[in-house]
């Protein structure tokens, strides 16, 4: 008997937190900022004061402004912080002070702090060392002044203070040549160098034995180099790699490498001399090398023997190469133990790579063989990825983390801060006994804070306690004057009391021969104990919990709340199985779970309904727990810092599984049941049989012939079992597309279920027996409906179990059988207009001026309709129409035909799987006449005539007609001394018709097809040869052939023909008569115009119109002015006398009041009297007088 199968270990679900729960709390971290144009945060470093044992946040604010050097423009400076809540807090150090040197040296713009570093890894007390690569010496003055950016460093105490060592590695090394070390940028990356050990007493060195490597990526013209200096002040040890020996060209580095855009250094191999270990190596990434490939170089420093060295070289040793073009290779690298064996391996990123997925951004770990050689480039390095797809640029950052989980080995923080449209994420990688685990343990979203912010994870620095917690937290620079300190929580690992079980287990049944498994007939357990009758078939499971915390690391509580939830039957539609609560799930909380083997645990029964059919697919029971617990308040500016000792985080190795991490665990296990006659092996030997036939059709050739009342096909099936008990047995069917499922009934009365499956709704499955037991029989009758017609109708009937069968393959049976189904095909015609008219034009004109269809002549429309009202489908059907388009030759009077019917277009509509049309070219608007009326009809211009409606400009129009002229659309008969004749395509010698064929083929007729011709009249060629009362008949013909079919399909008909007439009358313009008008009306018009006439002079002669004037009044009156003294009554302002013929009038001519006095100089009196000639004046006051 095999044991309980239990899923393997614990196991995620499917829901992922958006900020994974691992140890570094995002809710709360330590913020500090300043405005984004200092690029406060482009730079930063975790330090720690031995002096004052204080813990501070180094950012770097490369384009700040100091106050140490007032009067430079954004030399770029470095600020401390304390671990504390407020964001202002931060303090400038004090490095450099001395103001600059204008003719030797420019501090403006010199990134100072762009980059930082602080030595943790020593054990001694660590310096800091600050550049700016921008830092420029100068030489000369005006248009001869040459700067060059050599850059510039600083090292400082542990604690900030006494004496500050200053270099400039390259500043006396030669001019401002960009070919040698003019462009040198100094310091555009630092980084210190494990502890070593001194070397032969010959090598006299300071205590504190630590190097510094620096990178200087623009040495001989971008080719780059690495610079290590001793951390003392033995400056004279100094060394690089030079182009000079050519330990630069030994590794293929030449120009535009960048070699030094990052550098790292660590124990790698196994370089000893005397008992002493150099085995360091100083590593620098060249992004630029080989063409943009990238690169990593490795170097090392000269064997014990070489004692003086006086070249200062570091020697080449190998090159680890890129994979893609421009991904930036090397642009960050880091020294790391990730899998404890005392040799480090190498984290590289190549932030600008691309893959397959489109995800932006990969880190590469080579991982030491730990053989002593430290050969990376033989090792097959592992490649990381982020989840983002775009320009994330993960892998532009990296910082070694500590041990943050307590499992002994080292973690990696990878910056991605172009994720999630520039908002930033920072990634967490355990390391591991075989190196690394590839999926991150922990992803924090800059998106997902509770204050988002821009490029979070720009720069990284990890791997110190900050908080006095004992667990490493992370300190992240942010692209917008931000800084971020993520501090870790306490880690828990959650356990089952027994380490060799899991968290939810089976109880053993004591004395079953089957104590893992279910047994359905065995019903021994109450649900109510009070109510022994009411018995079911049970399971009893237990829940255990204890956990462990990290040793030698602090914890608040020692006891902890464990909330889970319990489900059963998770993946049944309709649980099978039940709690005592009645229901398959249970949620509780297990509180006070102490550590190691002092934890808690408790049981469930679960159990079996009654009368359940499946007893064969095993029950899945799965467990979810996690920590119930609330985190801590969230801190206030200037409160003290809250403490999360009492938040612990569940174990990132117990969360994470596949490469996902949740924040609820899960377990799970499977219940079998026990099977019944299957013998102690539990091993079911089934031996179906099956026979499938027709009910109503014959055995031998079957034939369904469809009708409308019959349509439907029968076939029963007998299932035996010869052999053990056949559990889960299902029956198959699978039929052919143009049938469809209508029911399926038991003929020996068992109650059998049949529902189509959920992915093939052409396949039925019925369950027939759970088990079906030794020589049962079951005989099932299925009905099948013909929906349309296929090649060939095929049944497949299978059987299946989830027993094993004697025959060793389940039974199979294929019924095949033909349809005959009768088509019905028609063939109908209609014109539309049926009748139209014609009309002399005012003026004739040739085809050449027939530029719009509406000059033609009235549009006609002929439809041609294949209808199939049979069963069947009509398979093909080819339609061949006679088009009449022009009329016949007559050698007296024209060489070829006139155009009778010009087709404009023809459309198909109706279902069918093919379908083609095909005319000749003079059917295909040869003329090229465009759609529409156009400007200037020439047929109809005068609207007295009779406008012809226009059907294919899809709208109509009334015009005026007489109340005699028939209507298009009304049948209309020979009138006496008409003429009818004839236009038709039937070949007789009286129908002076030309046509030519359109010919139409149509395959698997469904529906009906319609074939609609537009057509317009040829109106010039009926008015010059049928300008005669009467009536033209004009005819197209339609013949459709059908294929004959196979001896399974009948048709009723082979060919059928059809014609269409559309009767021409030509319309002339009748002569209009106007009726007189009575005597009566004319006689009151006259009488009342008279009348009005009389009233109207009555009126000018009361007004006086008719009166005339003596010759006196019509007589002009002429005068003359002359000069009268002046007056000065109003104290010498103007006055004007005006004298008249007649009664003489004088007027005194007053100014305006309040007008300003005017000397009597100025005024001038006119006397004006009659007389003179006429329009004769004389002289006018003048001011200049």
């Amino acid at each position: 008997m095999a044991p309980l199968k239990a899923l393997p270990s614990v196991f995620f679900l499917g829901l992922l937190v958006a900020v994974s729960s691992f140890n570094l709390d995002t809710r709360d971290p330590v913020i500090k900022e300043m405005t984004p144009d200092t690029a406060f945060g482009y730079s930063v470093a975790q330090h720690y004061i031995q002096d004052d044992d204080e813990h501070v946040l180094l950012v770097g604010a490369p384009k700040a402004n100091s106050m140490y050097l007032p009067g430079v423009d954004q030399p770029g400076t470095v600020y401390r912080c304390p671990v504390s809540t407020r964001k202002d807090d931060c303090e400038e150090l004090r490095f450099d002070t001395d103001s600059p040197d204008l003719a030797s040296e420019n501090k403006t713009n010199q990134f100072m702090g762009g980059a930082i570093a602080a030595d943790v890894l020593s054990g001694e007390p660590g310096k800091v060392a600050i550049c700016g690569h921008q830092y420029k010496k100068v030489e000369g003055s005006g248009n001869s002044r040459k700067e060059a950016p050599i850059g510039r460093c600083f090292f400082l105490e542990n604690n900030f203070q006494g004496d500050i060592d200053d270099r400039t590695p390259f500043g006396d090394t030669g001019g401002f040549d960009a070919d040698g070390y003019g462009f040198a940028q100094a310091g555009t990356s630092v980084v210190f160098s494990p502890h070593w050990i001194p070397g032969p007493n010959d090598f006299a060195f300071n205590p504190y034995e630590v190097d510094i490597v620096l990178g200087n990526l623009g040495v001989y013209s971008w080719t780059g180099t690495v610079y290590c200096t001793p951390g003392s002040q033995n400056f004279d040890q100094s060394k690089y790699a030079k182009k000079t020996y050519n330990n630069l060209a030994e590794l293929g580095i030449d120009k535009g490498a960048m070699l030094g855009t990052s550098v790292t250094c660590g124990k790698f191999r196994d370089f000893t001399s005397d008992g002493v270990d150099y085995g360091f190596d100083y590593i620098g990434g060249a992004p630029g090398f080989n063409q943009s490939i990238g690169g990593v170089a490795f170097f090392y420093k000269s064997i014990p023997a070489d004692t003086q060295n006086s070249n200062n070289e570091l020697f080449p040793g190998f090159i680890l190469e890129g994979e893609q073009y421009k991904s930036d290779f090397g642009s960050s690298v880091l020294a790391i133990d990730l899998n404890n064996d005392g040799y480090d391996d190498l984290a590289v990123g190549a932030p600008q790579y691309f893959g397959d997925d489109g995800k932006g951004g990969a880190v590469y770990i080579y991982i030491n063989p730990a053989d002593g050689n430290g050969r990376l480039d033989e090792v097959e390095p592992i490649r990381l990825r982020g989840e983002a797809k775009g320009d994330a640029f993960f892998g532009a950052s990296l910082a070694r983390m500590g041990d943050m989980n307590g499992d002994g080995y080292q973690d990696l923080a990878v910056g991605a801060p172009y994720q999630d449209g520039g908002n930033g994420a920072i990634y967490i990688f355990l390391g591991s006994s075989t190196g690394i685990i590839q999926n991150a343990a922990q992803v924090i979203r800059s998106s997902k804070l509770s204050s988002p912010v821009q490029n979070l994870g720009i720069a990284l620095s990890g791997g110190l306690d900050m908080d006095g917690n004992d667990y490493p937290d992370l300190l992240a620079g942010v692209g917008e004057g931000k800084a971020m300190l993520f501090r870790a929580r306490p880690v828990v690992d959650l356990k089952p009391l027994s380490p060799n079980e899991q968290p939810l287990v089976m109880v053993r049944r004591q004395g079953d021969r089957n104590p893992f498994k279910i047994n359905p007939e065995q019903k021994l357990c109450q649900l109510d104990p009070n109510n022994r009758a009411e018995v079911y078939a049970c399971v009893e499971l237990k829940v255990s919990f204890q956990y462990d915390d990290v040793p030698d690391r602090r914890f608040g509580p020692n006891e902890i709340d464990i909330k889970y939830e319990l489900e059963a039957d998770v993946d049944a539609r309709n649980p099978r199985v039940f709690f005592n609560n009645k229901n398959n799930k249970r949620r509780e909380t297990m509180r006070r779970v102490a550590p190691g083997r002092t934890g808690q645990e408790k049981t469930y029964q679960l159990f079996l309904k009654k009368d359940e059919r499946d007893l064969v697919t095993p029950i899945k029971v799965a467990l979810k727990y996690w920590i119930d617990q609330d985190p801590p308040a969230l801190s206030t500016s200037g409160s003290s810092l809250p403490k999360l000792n009492n938040f612990p985080s569940l174990s990132p190795i117990s969360t994470l599984k596949d490469g996902k991490r949740m924040e609820k665990l899960m377990s799970s296990l499977e219940i079998e049941f026990f099977k019944q006659g299957c013998g102690d092996d539990q091993v079911c030997e089934s031996d179906l049989a099956m026979e499938a036939t027709f009910d109503n059709l014959p055995q031998d050739n079957p034939v369904l012939r469809v009708s409308q009342d019959r349509r439907t096909v029968d076939v029963r099936v007998k299932t035996t079992n010869n052999g053990e008990p056949a559990y889960f047995t299902r029956l198959l069917m699978a039929y052919s597309r143009g049938l469809t499922y209508n029911k399926a009934v038991s003929l020996d009365d068992r109650d059998v279920s049949c529902q189509t499956n959920a992915v093939n709704q052409s396949v039925l499955e019925c369950s027939l027996g759970n088990p079906l037991r030794r020589q049962q029989e079951v005989v099932l009758q299925f009905t099948v409906n013909s929906r349309f017609l296929t090649d060939a109708m095929m049944i497949e009937f299978e059987l299946n179990t989830t027993s094993s069968d004697v025959k060793q393959t389940m039974p199979n049976k294929v019924l095949s059988f033909t349809v005959l189904a009768e088509s019905k095909v028609t063939l109908g015609g209609s014109s539309n207009p049926r009748e139209l008219f014609y009309q002399e034009p005012k003026k004739l004109v040739g085809e050449s001026a027939m530029e719009f269809e509406a000059n033609i002549g009235p549009a006609v429309y002929h439809t041609y309709t294949l209808k199939n009202t049979g069963e069947g489908i009509t398979p093909r059907a080819d339609v061949v129409i006679n088009w009449p388009y022009e009329t016949q030759n007559d050698p007296s009077l024209h060489t070829r035909g006139k155009w009778l019917l010009y087709i404009m277009d023809i459309t198909l509509t109706g279902q069918s799987e093919g379908e083609t049309c095909d005319r000749p070219p003079i059917l295909s608007n040869p003329l090229k006449i465009k759609e529409g009326a156009g400007v200037g009809d020439v047929l109809d211009r005068d609207r007295d005539y009779v406008n012809i409606t226009d059907f294919g400009n899809g709208k109509r129009t009334r015009e005026r007609r007489d109340a005699d002229e028939p209507r298009a659309q009304e049948s209309r008969t020979l009138q006496q001394g008409e003429k009818l004749s004839n236009l038709h395509c039937s070949g007789m010698p009286e129908d002076m018709a030309k046509c030519a064929t359109i010919r139409c083929t149509f395959t698997n007729i469904r529906q009906d097809i319609k074939i609609t011709i537009k057509a317009r009249l040829w109106n010039n060629t009926l008015i010059m040869e049928y300008n005669r009362p009467g009536m033209v008949s004009i005819k197209s013909s339609g013949q459709v052939t059908i294929e004959s079919g196979s001896s399974r399909k009948r048709r009723q008909a082979d060919v059928i023909t059809q014609e269409i007439e559309t009767m021409a009358i030509l319309q002339k313009l009748e002569t209009k008569t106007v009726s007189g008008i009575p005597w009566w009306i004319i006689l009151l018009a006259v009488l009342a115009a008279l009348l009005l006439l009389l009233l109207l002079a009555l009126c000018l002669w009361k007004c006086g119109f008719f009166k005339r004037k003596k010759k006196e009044t019509y007589e002009a009156e002429y005068y003359k002015a002359t000069k009268v003294p002046k007056n000065v009554e109003y104290g010498g302002q103007p006055s004007y006398s005006v004298m008249q013929q007649g009664p003489q009038q004088s007027y005194e001519m007053q100014p305006l009041a309040g007008s300003r006095p005017v000397p009597d100089i100025y005024v001038e009196k006119y006397h004006f009297e009659k007389g003179g000639e006429p329009n004769v004046y004389g002289e006018y006051p003048s001011h200049s007088s």
